[in-house]
């Protein structure tokens, strides 16, 4: 597989993108800055088999009070939206990288009390519509995991870390 190199979008501001590309390089993971159509990060991975398709990996940075903000002005929403909906293509992975402690919770950001459990349900939902979600303790953690998450979506494989154990088929049924 051959991983193409990340696009970080213009329009970040915190931190400047210039600041993120640099960081990204002296990880080792090519990067630059250009204007994406959605998400903040964006790249291409080619696999070895010219008869396999290409797969755009497209990742949005959310910070826990921007999360929410953007559930309240439709920001969440148009996210999903522009990268393919309730049935995204095959050939993507969304996500959305969530920086800083969801259990903390907010209380009383945009007029109301977000509880650890509501932000995580907020997160299983967006999970449920095929978005992928990583976390990052804080901002100046964030090029890590996606320099992580760069180096993961050009694995050959990805198969879990866990591998649970199926139970046998047998003609014996449980009441």
């Amino acid at each position: 597989m051959l991983l193409h190199q990340i696009t970080v979008d213009s329009r970040e501001q915190t931190p400047p993108p210039k600041q993120t590309v640099e960081l990204l390089t002296r990880m080792g993971v090519p990067a630059a800055v250009g204007t994406l159509p959605a998400g903040d990060f964006r790249w291409v991975v080619e696999p070895d088999d010219p008869e396999q398709p290409w797969l755009v990996v497209i990742v949005e940075r959310k910070s826990i009070k921007d999360l929410v903000a953007s559930v309240d002005d439709g920001r969440l929403a148009r996210f999903i939206d522009e990268t393919g909906g309730t049935e995204p293509p095959a050939t993507q992975i969304r996500s959305i990288l969530v920086e800083g402690d969801v259990e903390a919770g907010l209380d009383g950001f945009h007029g109301r009390t977000w509880k650890p459990e509501a932000l995580e349900n907020l997160l299983v939902d967006a999970q449920m519509l095929g978005v992928v979600i990583i976390r990052s303790p804080s901002i100046r953690a964030t090029p890590e995991r996606i320099a992580s998450f760069w180096r993961w979506s050009g694995r050959d494989s990805h198969k879990a870390l866990l591998r649970p154990t199926l139970p046998g088929i047998s003609d014996d049924y449980l009441n």
